[in-house]
């Protein structure tokens, strides 16, 4: 019984420690908020923090739907790059903080990245696998509509993501070319 004991709480130690050596959210600067904001206008963002990363999504995500809720874009777009989590619900939010400052371009580019992430299209977290995790957002439902695709076609930003660990990842012509045709073309004339 005393081993036990001991075991558990040996366990329950290296849970704590493991848990409080996560991934350091980026500490909120005036030089992190001006290139995070280009970046978002850029559709530059690329978060991609995986598990070490979950356990600070957990702790923000309310205040992220609180954000996007209030409509207050900058302070969502800089949370959800803060924490870092590769996510589809965290593409999501960068997507509509780019259209709610009217940088259409890019909220296609990040709503393209969460179509990817859900559909399984590339590995990442999908909000969906966790009950309660999408905050009360059907990705698959919303998604197909802000980027208007039909549910068969399923080619949004497979490419933008795979090619974002490449050296091209962050330029225009990259982005647009894994955009949906009608989008691709709709970019460029908007």
């Amino acid at each position: 019984m005393n081993a036990w004991v001991i075991l558990t709480a040996r366990l329950s130690t290296l849970i704590f420690l493991g848990l409080t050596a996560c991934a350091p959210v980026q500490t909120m600067n005036p030089e992190f908020r001006a290139q995070t904001l280009s970046a978002l206008r850029a559709g530059t963002i690329n978060l991609n923090c995986g598990a070490v990363c979950a356990w600070g999504w957990v702790n923000e995500r309310a205040r992220m739907r609180a954000f996007d809720a209030a409509g207050d874009w900058e302070s969502l777009a800089l949370r959800v790059a803060q924490v870092g989590y590769q996510k589809d619900l965290a593409y999501y939010y960068l997507g509509r903080a780019a259209e709610g400052l009217g940088y259409r371009e890019a909220a296609l580019a990040y709503y393209g990245d969460s179509y990817t992430l859900a559909t399984g299209s590339q590995p990442g977290a999908q909000c969906r696998q966790i009950a309660g995790d999408c905050m009360g957002v059907d990705l698959l439902a919303v998604l197909p509509v802000k980027l208007k695709l039909n549910t068969g076609n399923a080619a949004s930003g497979v490419n933008r993501i795979s090619m974002k660990q490449g050296q091209n990842a962050d330029s225009a012509q990259s982005r647009e070319s894994s955009l949906p045709a009608p989008l691709a073309t709709q970019a460029q004339d908007g």
